[in-house]
């Protein structure tokens, strides 16, 4: 009888053993499924993305379209791809458009640099298209190539107001797709967003062929009329002459207001400009020259400086340096101790503005100390224009994409105004200009400062250094914070810069997060330092520096200290858990302005705890102790009745 208890219960056993198994075998299989990206839709070879119109300029420059349209069978996925640009003078391509959603056969998805009408308006991106010139593609995921177009030079010749249009063939009801300059036409009656089909068919298709199309686009752009409104139309249309005429620039319209030589390490170089018209500027014909301090000769930098938008402030820059931010690239080669540049037409016949720096000038103007700026008047609103080196002067606080007019500023400079009695000789007294005279911090000075809470140098996959980097800042006051006007600043060098805009209110013990794809800031992940400024400049609390980041981890505050946490945690309560070596790795320093009364902690609740190992989950050890549980439930079902005589002996015998 014992025997087949213990039968019974070794079966019973392995039989929960054995569902416990099926179900954590199951419970991985389906985190596996629920893990895995969607399967997008298959594309076959057939299957194409291609350009249908590309409008470098519509009615005024910077009135740009982009126009796509899908020839396969069903769906495609368009997750992964982008569309890019790449000016004529470059080799660097920027990504104008990251595609979304999917497309069906023979859709078309237009964007602009303005709001079109029409179904197949898609969205915005960024003006940029130099009407006289440039690149663009199609590429996907795995950097293959879909499509490409060309215009410009020896490609198709574009005029204020034409699009270039692939052709569609009625004939076999598909767009034309021959790799080559016979797929395009230059079209200038385009109703962009709400065309047909008929639309991408070239006037006079029977008649004429699409070599001959390539090598005149001129009589695409007349539409037939008849011989009754031919004389009226011919007294509207302009002269050719007058069609390909580029628009004049003169002195003043464009002017360089920041030069960078050189920053935290050599090559990063940039040239700031600034349109100060009404309008957009097609400088297309228009280019960069540096010279040396001798002014012997000029070497183009920048050839075709494209569309320059109104009060917009546009960078050109060495190769690699400010990423998206940068509209045109050169070979680096500034020489700090002395150098000019200027922008001209590319016949080299009108100069629009130049600037000397070092021993190119009268030698005030220091490049090695900082970058040149050009100052700015906030009574008359404009930049200074004198054509000298008065309006200019050296800052050492470069920001390149944050610049706002006060950065245009120098230094208030301390002044000397001599003091007498009837009793003693002159004596010099120095006055420095207040704070309030340029803008008001008195509202800051009165709270406690913002805490850097943490830093995200290195994310890690799925994340990426230009979206998932942030800087976390935590209100230690019992009262709410206007944080409008104050500036983040990163780098070893607080060489990156972010305005913290007007109407951000931190509640207190509440955060305010900065990220890397949402703004300026940049955390170099072989070490740098950041820092909170008020509106005047002025650094606002307690700095952070760290040394090399460690991958995946986060700079944290820890009982006044800084740590490297495992836990990064965005807009809450620091979570300090254990590195490799078991126990959480500092590195770095921080430091405080001296008038910033900073306490050095940042008042938030600290947590710390543990780390388990990855490779035990939670849902595992409860899956486990249910079973032994069961197992044990089961165990006294089957031995009862033999627990039950034991207790009534044992109570016999007691």
């Amino acid at each position: 009888m014992r025997q087949a208890s213990i039968y019974r219960y070794a079966l019973g056993l392995i039989i929960c053993v054995s569902l416990a198994c099926t179900l954590m075998h199951t419970q991985a299989f389906a985190t596996e499924i629920t893990s895995t990206e969607q399967v997008e839709p298959v594309v076959t070879n057939d299957d194409k993305l291609l350009f249908s119109q590309v409008q470098p300029g519509g009615e005024s420059a910077g009135s740009e379209v982009i126009e796509i349209v899908f020839v396969g069978d069903g769906l495609m996925s368009l997750e992964g791809i982008e569309v890019q640009y790449q000016s004529l003078s470059s080799e660097r391509w920027l990504t104008k458009i990251t595609l979304e959603g999917s497309i069906a056969d023979h859709q078309r998805a237009a964007f602009a640099t303005y709001e079109l009408e029409g179904e197949y308006y898609s969205g915005e991106f960024n003006p940029g298209l130099a009407q006289t010139g440039g690149r663009l593609r199609i590429i996907d995921q795995n950097s293959l190539v879909l499509d490409q177009i060309e215009w410009g030079e020896d490609a198709y010749a574009v005029e204020l107001g034409q699009s270039i249009k692939r052709i569609y063939d009625p004939l076999v009801m598909y767009f034309i797709d021959e790799d080559d300059q016979s797929d395009f036409f230059v079209d200038f009656d385009s109703k962009i967003g709400q065309e047909t089909l008929n639309d991408y068919m070239p006037p006079e298709t029977e008649d004429v062929s699409p070599e001959d199309m390539s090598e005149s686009t001129s009589d695409q752009t007349q539409t037939p009329v008849s011989d009754e409104s031919q004389d009226d139309e011919a007294a509207e249309t302009p002269e050719p002459d007058d069609q390909q005429s580029v628009p004049k620039i003169t002195a003043g319209d464009i002017l360089i207001t920041q030069v960078q030589t050189e920053a935290d390490s050599a090559g990063q170089e940039f040239v700031e400009i600034f349109n100060t018209t009404d309008e957009p500027i097609d400088a297309g014909r228009y280019k960069l020259q540096y010279a040396s301090s001798s002014l012997s000769s000029w070497t183009d930098k920048v050839v075709g400086l494209g569309v320059i938008e109104s009060s917009v402030l546009t960078y050109l820059t060495s190769s690699d340096y400010l990423g998206e931010l940068s509209s045109g690239e050169f070979s680096p080669g500034f020489s700090s101790a002395g150098g000019a540049v200027r922008i001209i037409d590319i016949d080299e016949t009108t100069e629009v503005d130049r600037v000397l720096w070092g021993t190119a000038g009268s030698g005030e103007l220091d490049a090695s100390s900082g970058s040149i700026k050009r100052l700015y008047d906030i009574e008359t609103d404009l930049f200074l224009d004198t054509d000298s080196e008065s309006d200019h002067f050296v800052d050492q606080d470069v920001n390149p994409g944050q610049e706002d007019h006060t950065s245009y500023q120098p230094e208030p400079a301390e002044q000397t105004t001599e003091a007498s009695t009837d009793s003693q000789d002159p004596v010099e007294t120095t006055v420095v200009k207040s704070d309030v005279d340029i803008l008001d911090v008195s509202y800051f000075r009165n709270l406690q400062p913002l805490v850097i809470s943490e830093l995200f140098p290195d994310p890690t996959e799925p994340q990426t250094d230009a979206q998932d980097e942030f800087v976390e800042l935590y209100n230690p006051n019992n009262v709410t914070v206007e944080a409008g006007g104050l500036g983040v600043q990163t780098g070893s060098n607080y060489t990156y810069r972010q305005v913290i805009p007007e109407g951000v209110r931190i509640g207190p013990g509440s955060y305010y997060v900065l990220t890397s794809g949402g703004s300026s800031i940049t955390l170099s992940n072989s070490g740098g330092a950041a820092r909170v400024t008020l509106p005047d400049g002025t650094q606002w609390g307690r700095s952070v520096t760290y040394d090399k980041a460690l991958a995946g981890k986060s700079y944290a505050l820890n009982d006044g200290d800084y740590v490297w946490t495992s836990t990064p945690t965005r807009a809450a309560p620091n979570l300090i858990t254990a590195s490799a070596s078991g126990a959480p790795s500092s590195g770095g320093s921080t430091s405080s302005a001296s008038s910033s009364g900073a306490s050095g902690s940042s008042g938030a609740e600290q947590f710390s705890t543990a780390a388990l190992p990855d490779s035990i989950s939670f849902q595992a050890v409860l899956t486990v102790v249910t079973f032994a549980l069961l197992a044990l439930l089961y165990l006294g079902y089957e031995y009862r009745h033999e627990i039950h005589s034991r207790v009534q002996r044992f109570r016999r015998n007691s």
